[in-house]
This record gives C-alpha cells, sequence and structure tokens, in this order.
C-alpha cells in the first residue's frame, strides 16, 4: 500500500471520528429558546429548575419573573454556580433577549447541560400577561 493512500486513508478516517465527537459534545449541551407560554408550563413542571434573571439590578429590582435569582452580573453568576446544581435545567431571561446568548455561554462553559431561554424576554412575558412580581427586593 502506498503512504499517500494510507495518509488519505488516516485523514478521512480522522475527520470522520472528529465529526462525531464533535456531534456528541454538543448534543450533551440542549439549548431551547422558547416563547412565554411554553417558558411558564416548562418552568413550572420542572424538578429542580432554577429561574435566572440576567438584567441590570435596576430591572430586577423593578419587577420580575416571580422566584427568579438575579445573576446580572458575571461575578454574581459565577458565584452561583458554584452553589447551585448542575444537573438543574437553568431557565434565563433578560429584558428582550440580548443577554441571554452570552449567560448560555457561559452555563455552557460551567458545564450546565440543560439551559431554556425566555424568547422576547421579560417583555414578552409581561405582553402576555404571566405573573410579575413587583415587591420591592432592593434599597
Amino acid at each position: 500500500m502506498n503512504t499517500k493512500k494510507i495518509f488519505t486513508t488516516n485523514h478521512i478516517f480522522f475527520k470522520v471520528i472528529l465529526c462525531v465527537g464533535l456531534i456528541i459534545l454538543l448534543s450533551a449541551f440542549q439549548l431551547q429558546k422558547i416563547g412565554p407560554a411554553e417558558f411558564y408550563n416548562l418552568l413550572n413542571n420542572t424538578e429542580n429548575a432554577v429561574l435566572l434573571d440576567v438584567r441590570v439590578l435596576e430591572e430586577y429590582c423593578e419587577d420580575r419573573i416571580p422566584n427568579a435569582i438575579w445573576a446580572g452580573k458575571k461575578i454574581v453568576l459565577d458565584s452561583l454556580l458554584k452553589e447551585l446544581d448542575k444537573k438543574s435545567t437553568f431557565f434565563i431571561y433578560c429584558e428582550i433577549c440580548g443577554r441571554t446568548t452570552d449567560v448560555a455561554k457561559i452555563l455552557k462553559k460551567a458545564k450546565i447541560k440543560h439551559v431554556v431561554i425566555l424568547d422576547g424576554g421579560i417583555v414578552a412575558w409581561k405582553r402576555e400577561n404571566f405573573p410579575i412580581d413587583n415587591e420591592q427586593v432592593c434599597e
């Protein structure tokens, strides 16, 4: 067998192995981006759900989805990730949907396997009249 054929065969085999490994790696991380109604139902029917509000603190203080934990700064998120069960399903939202993608990347790096993003953020949530907590939690 000539060396060119061996190289070609090995090269193709390596590419196949690399692709299969990448598919397995990516499939371990599940990211869903869903609207308010599905988000509400899934949140309320998921055991060990963690709800993170990733807006700025002033927005969180004004109003939030009930039982949301504020994680609007990376240092706060990092601290929470040390305390929370990584096997939980993490539900995240922001004002419209801009910051959630960045937070999803951080969660993926932290080995969180299940992440659900509220498509349209709290703006869409309010527009569809889902529950809001207006209690003052900040000074």
